[in-house]
């Protein structure tokens, strides 16, 4: 719990400190935004700092609080580092510039931006860019809300994922205060209730969950964060499996002596021994195809 603690004050200290810093350098003005300039009531309209503050929010986290706890319990208290270090002077900070630059620029995006200031090559470069790594993204925001709906709802994804195709579709080409504005911030306010449920009941110890502490040992080996399941031993590490393996072993020791062809220890059984990983490997032994 010390770890969790000394990781979330080091992230509103760098909020305050480094992110008061990157303003500074940036020089924020008062002048009036694209949205009251370009007011056009589709993709320009002003909104109330509130619901701008939820749709950022909900915009940025995104699926963090499914991958931030797949990354702990993957990688184990290392991510207080990573997760910590990343997000004052990487995340924060490229999420903000980009922002304010777009800002700066009349709305434009990072790819018209950079068009606009290193040429057209670099803009049809940047648009290359831009389509793959949407293309990235969007399947990974679609198969992500689409499994975790399905978890919840028992449907199956096949019916779910294309409902979230066709809400990302509407909320792309209807006006911005027709779904976006509308529902993401209840969806920001969601999020919130979520990860501040999340926190309380690791930090009370709810069903027998506790935060781990963070040490050099766990950092080097990856240890999962949950000490309440450890890393599953490797079929090889018990008794039954080392003798089957051995088994296996010798049997295909003797049906092929002088082969050098690689062995799959996935693919062993106690009834069927090990087979070759491919006709390649036999034929570059030197022995006749089987």
């Amino acid at each position: 719990m010390t770890a969790f603690l000394f990781a979330l004050c080091a992230l509103i200290v760098g909020y305050f400190v480094y992110g008061k810093i990157v303003e500074h350098v940036f020089g924020p003005t008062d002048r009036p935004t694209p949205a009251l300039r370009h007011n056009d009531g589709v993709d320009y309209i002003p909104l109330p700092t509130w619901k701008v503050f939820m749709i950022q929010l909900l915009n940025i986290a995104g699926l963090g609080p499914i991958f931030g706890a797949l990354g702990g319990a993957i990688w184990g208290p290392s991510v207080y580092l990573w997760i910590v270090f990343g997000t004052i002077f990487a995340g924060g900070v490229h999420d903000y510039l980009s922002g304010m630059i777009s800002l700066r620029e009349d709305g434009k995006s990072i790819s018209e931006v950079v068009g606009n200031h290193m040429g057209s090559t670099m803009l049809f470069i940047m648009r290359v860019f831009s389509v793959v790594l949407l293309v990235l993204v969007g399947t990974v925001f679609m198969t992500g809300p689409a499994g975790l709906l399905s978890h919840l709802t028992g449907v199956a994804v096949t019916y779910v994922l294309p409902c979230v195709l066709l809400y990302y579709f509407l909320a792309t080409l209807l006006p911005i205060d027709t779904l976006i504005a509308r529902f993401y911030p209840l969806f920001g306010i969601c999020l919130i209730v979520m990860a501040l449920g999340i926190m309380a009941g690791m930090l009370l110890g709810v069903g027998g969950h506790t935060m781990p502490e963070m040490t050099l040992e766990r950092c080097r080996s990856g240890r999962s964060c949950s000490s309440r399941s450890p890393a599953a031993p490797s079929p090889a590490s018990t008794p039954r499996s080392r003798r089957s393996w051995r088994a296996a072993s010798r049997t295909n020791a003797s049906a092929a002596p002088y082969s050098t062809a690689r062995w799959s220890p996935r693919a062993s059984s106690p009834s069927s021994g090990l087979r070759p990983a491919s006709r390649s490997m036999t034929a570059r032994a030197g022995l006749p195809p089987r």
